[in-house]
């Protein structure tokens, strides 16, 4: 496979984020974007932790089951992360279709980005990815520089 990924860094205080799905894999990136971003999440039901930050109001939900309409809005990026392949697939699609950045879950090729493991403190932002091949070896990477960055005082 061509090495087609560059990393960047975004802002996205403000930006709109689509979330299709409303299982384990949304959440666990729903958790990482939420208090910077502004989140809605399309699924018919969602995880009892998606629900609470519904309760607080931190995110939107729209319980109901994807339709193509719902791409019109003006989202920044859209995750694909439903438990049907195929509809993961459909949305993936329908975003390249209309020029949006895609993720779709277990789909690499179809997908315009990857959530890297990321550490960050007052000095050091660090994002680390296997481009979707492994991400506990990525999280395993990410906690030995968190640790080497840690415990060694680093002059800038």
């Amino acid at each position: 496979m061509k090495n087609k990924y560059y990393p960047f860094i975004f802002d996205l205080s403000d930006k709109r984020l689509l979330f299709v799905g409303g299982g384990k894999v949304a959440e666990r990136k729903i958790l990482l974007l939420y208090k910077i971003a502004n989140i809605t999440i399309i699924a018919p039901k969602v995880t009892k932790i998606l629900e609470e930050l519904f309760t607080n109001k931190a995110v939107k939900i729209n319980y109901k089951t994807f339709e193509d309409n719902d791409l019109k809005e003006n989202y920044t990026l859209v995750f694909a992360c439903t438990n049907s392949v195929e509809l993961n697939r459909k949305i993936g699609l329908l975003c390249q279709k209309n020029k949006m950045l895609v993720f779709v879950a277990g789909d690499k090729e179809l997908s315009d980005f990857y959530m890297p493991a990321v550490f960050k403190n007052e000095k050091y932002l660090i994002a680390l990815s296997t481009y979707g091949n492994s991400p506990t070896s990525a999280k395993k990477i990410r906690d030995y520089i968190k640790g080497i960055l840690t415990n060694y005082n680093f002059q800038l």
